[in-house]
């Protein structure tokens, strides 16, 4: 749209007012007291009848051209703030759908919470051997929960190991970051402690 397109209407408007006027009473009063006064008189009040005439188009013009430039900065500045807003919901939205394949519910809300549902899918795993060390809760944006922490235990029967880290990473998403398991020599069992990062919303 050009700059000077609503110009056009508005000279149109003020070209429309101005005739109006003519044609009004007012008018011509003013051109019967102008032709009672003297003609020196006569001559500075149309100078500041012409100036008058001239001065307030001219004032008119410019308020409604910054009128028009300040609604015009104000729907580019609103148009700016949209597309920033959609980019940010973009980001969003592909974050959640990389972290979707690894969400896990319910909501982990506190360290008794995640050791509960490690213990849930511990299957023939002995519960009261597997503790937490080393938590960590950290609230992410839009209710995400992200934990990261040591799963010990001990005890374990390679075959009921297996089903536990099948469990936990199918059922419970969870993701292993590093692993320490040995074998104890006494009881021929496996120990140790897993590193792991879970997500749940």
């Amino acid at each position: 749209m050009s700059l000077f397109s609503p110009m056009e209407s508005i000279d149109k408007f003020l070209f429309k007012k101005s005739d109006e006027f003519k044609e009004s009473g007012s008018y011509q009063k003013l051109a019967d007291f102008n032709s009672t006064i003297e003609q020196d008189s006569r001559d500075l009040f149309n100078f500041l009848l012409s100036f008058l005439f001239f001065l307030i188009p001219i004032a008119l013009v410019f308020y409604f051209f910054m009128s028009y430039r300040s609604v015009k900065k104000s729907i580019t500045k609103k148009e700016e703030v949209a597309q920033e807003a959609d980019r940010f919901m973009n980001i969003k939205n592909k974050t959640v759908s990389i972290l979707r394949p690894v969400l896990s519910s319910p909501k982990v809300n506190s360290e008794a919470d995640f050791l509960a549902q490690v213990k849930a899918s511990a299957g023939m795993m002995p519960k009261n051997e597997i503790i937490l060390s080393d938590f960590l809760l950290e609230q992410l944006q839009d209710g995400l929960v992200k934990v990261e922490t040591n799963i010990k235990f001990k005890n374990a029967y390679n075959q009921n190991f297996s089903q536990f880290i099948e469990n936990l990473s199918t059922k419970k998403k969870v993701l292993f970051i590093e692993s320490n398991i040995k074998k104890n020599k006494d009881t021929d069992l496996l120990e140790g402690s897993l590193r792991v990062v879970h997500f749940s919303k």
